[in-house]
């Protein structure tokens, strides 16, 4: 049986379809077409004509690699396949210019993804939570609410002072988090994003 990885092109996703990952609705074939091009990728890991094992990257901010989508067919888990293409992967991503970061993210409660990390020696920077709620009034205290800042120097000072200065992990997109930057951040990002201040506080 002959082992190959290579990178995944738009008409390999009926290679993906055969695969048995026991993920009953898994988004990654919904939106196939648009994570595996442009700045995302999608490699897989194949015995003979067979798609065994996949995983691939974004680049975000054109300097920050995050790791991810992973997923081997059932039929033949426990033979480091993941580890290996992942592996590969990285290898890739660090023959692209101007790439100052490579890391990944996943559920804390995904075990067999947090070994995966472990094995490729990626170190625990930041720990995200979240909730979700259709009904908020629980947490209304009858207080101010929150005043909305749109002064684009404001943000910027705070983003500088908070993030940029310290280097702390800012939560970039949805639960993707990188050690903040000033590449990180752009007008477009300052103009879109919402930030908020206690009355008369200074905090966002």
């Amino acid at each position: 049986m002959e082992k190959s990885i290579r990178q995944l092109q738009l008409q390999d996703l009926h290679h993906l379809e055969k695969m048995n990952t026991g993920i009953e609705d898994d988004y990654i074939l919904r939106v196939y077409d648009r994570i595996s091009k442009g700045s995302s990728r999608m490699y897989g890991l194949f015995f003979d004509e067979q798609l065994v094992s996949i995983g691939g990257y974004t680049i975000f901010a054109k300097q920050y690699v995050m790791l991810g989508r992973m997923r081997s067919d059932l039929r033949y888990r426990g033979n480091n396949l993941s580890t290996q293409l992942m592996n590969f992967i990285i290898e890739q991503t660090l023959t692209l210019p101007n790439i100052q970061w490579i890391g990944a993210n996943t559920q804390h409660n995904n075990v067999s993804a947090r070994r995966v990390m472990d094995k490729l020696g990626l170190t625990e920077l930041s720990t995200l939570y979240s909730a979700i709620s259709s009904d908020i009034a629980h947490l209304e205290t009858g207080g101010r609410a929150w005043e909305k800042v749109t002064d684009l120097s404001k943000k910027k000072a705070w983003i500088e002072q908070l993030y940029i200065q310290t280097g702390a992990i800012f939560p970039y997109e949805c639960y993707y988090a990188f050690p903040a930057s000033e590449k990180l951040f752009t007008e477009e990002n300052f103009a879109q994003w919402s930030f908020l201040k206690i009355h008369n506080k200074t905090e966002c």
